[in-house]
């Protein structure tokens, strides 16, 4: 096999594995908002498999991190009054950075296993 062959197989395995993966989901992850489906690539590269995130997760994951925040405010505002007087709390919280931080990474996808 060339390495156009495998180019060629492995651009079909990650599009059968991306279609079929969000034709299995698509009716509950759309139900709760699905804003982001990717490839996601685990294990330096290694590995793949796809993250999602919906905005119902995204919802629990920002009223998790204003929790903490403001367990975390609580105990400036004793310890800490100086510091505490100068900080301005977040009103609208960008709560993931990248894939690796979302709830939900399938790696069973069967096409991938040819990877």
């Amino acid at each position: 096999m060339n390495i156009e062959q495998v180019k060629v197989q492995f651009v079909e395995c990650l599009a059968a594995g991306l279609e079929n993966k969000y034709n299995e989901v698509k009716d509950t992850l759309h139900k709760d908002g699905l804003y982001a489906f990717t490839l996601y690539c685990a294990s330096g590269f290694s590995a793949f498999g796809i993250a999602v995130s919906t905005e119902k997760l995204l919802a629990v994951t920002k009223d998790k991190i204003k929790k903490s925040e403001q367990v975390l405010f609580e105990r400036m505002k004793v310890d800490q009054p100086k510091l505490y007087s100068k900080l301005s709390p977040s009103t609208d919280l960008y709560a993931e950075m990248s894939a690796c931080e979302w709830e939900v990474i399938y790696s069973d996808v069967a096409e991938f296993n040819e990877l």
